[in-house]
């Protein structure tokens, strides 16, 4: 798949506008989470551009990431596999 960066950065920078201007807020505002299902180009793109900072102490507790111990334990698992 190709990422055609002008679109990404239209939309990111569009969405922002909207939320300063009409919504008082920012993405970069605690109260605001992204999601980003486009295996991250959107995030990255955000903070290419400045409109968010790195941040990794404002995750949510309820966030695990995959390499933490104990994700597999809250997996289904298919019948017989152990």
């Amino acid at each position: 798949m190709t990422v055609v960066f002008p679109i990404v950065d239209f939309l990111l920078r569009s969405v922002e506008d909207v939320l300063v201007n009409e919504f008082k807020t920012s993405l970069s505002a605690e109260n605001v989470h992204l999601i980003d299902p486009f295996t991250g180009t959107f995030i990255v793109r955000l903070l290419q551009l400045g409109i968010i900072k790195p941040s990794l102490h404002r995750r949510s507790p309820q966030t695990r990431d995959a390499r933490e111990p104990g994700n597999d334990e809250d997996r289904e698992r298919p019948s017989g596999v152990e």
